[in-house]
């Protein structure tokens, strides 16, 4: 009984220093800065972080700026330990989520990505909830608004955004209130039952 109340006071203590120590590590090895304003971690519940805010770690670093409201995580601590080819990541969910994502720009635009650490956090299920996101290429530029996405391995999903504007040299065409239903299978995620045309028009995305 001892025993069980020491794990249970330590346990959020043990899991929220290390969970933002981690993020700093992981942060830092993409060149990145994350800013953290509280973490939440409640014995044998979802983990709550709020206020975080993802930038270049230096002046010339990776040209990515995220910043979420709240993310929810459910970490998966047993089946992690227990298990094998189980997920660390049970479900994420994020609330209001807005930045930038400028690739190929500046002197790191270019660096690669460590995608076997990144497979590595694939979770379950996810949820974004309201994100306003724009990604730029030195050829296009996509911009996201008002985005709510799921997808679960066990049930189908939702991607709706209204708007999305596309902008390249040979294309110049948005979408508005586009919804479809998305499936996450085997490490995949699948957007179906896209409208066969976009609504046309002026795009001036920032």
């Amino acid at each position: 009984m001892l025993a069980a109340l020491l794990t249970a006071l330590l346990a959020p203590f043990a899991v929220r220093h290390g969970l933002r120590a981690w993020l700093w590590w992981a942060a830092r090895r993409e060149g990145l800065s994350v800013q953290i304003a509280r973490i939440e971690a409640p014995f044998l519940h979802p983990v709550t972080l709020e206020g975080v805010h993802l930038v270049p770690a230096v002046e010339n670093g990776r040209p990515v700026e995220l910043e979420a409201q709240r993310v929810t995580v459910d970490l998966n601590f047993r089946g992690w330990l227990f298990g094998r080819k189980t997920r660390f990541l049970h479900d994420i969910t994020v609330d209001h989520l807005k930045g930038r994502v400028h690739q190929g720009l500046g002197k790191t635009g270019g660096a690669k990505l460590d995608w076997r650490n990144l497979h590595r956090l694939l979770p379950d299920s996810f949820r974004l909830d309201d994100v306003d996101l724009a990604v730029k290429t030195p050829a296009t530029a996509f911009v996201f608004r008002g985005v709510r996405l799921s997808a679960s391995e066990v049930e189908s999903g939702v991607f709706f955004a209204h708007p999305i504007f596309i902008v390249s040299p040979l294309l110049r065409t948005s979408f508005t209130a586009l919804r479809c239903a998305t499936s996450w299978e085997g490490d995949r995620l699948t957007i179906a039952a896209l409208p066969p045309a976009p609504g046309s028009g002026p795009a001036a995305p920032t």
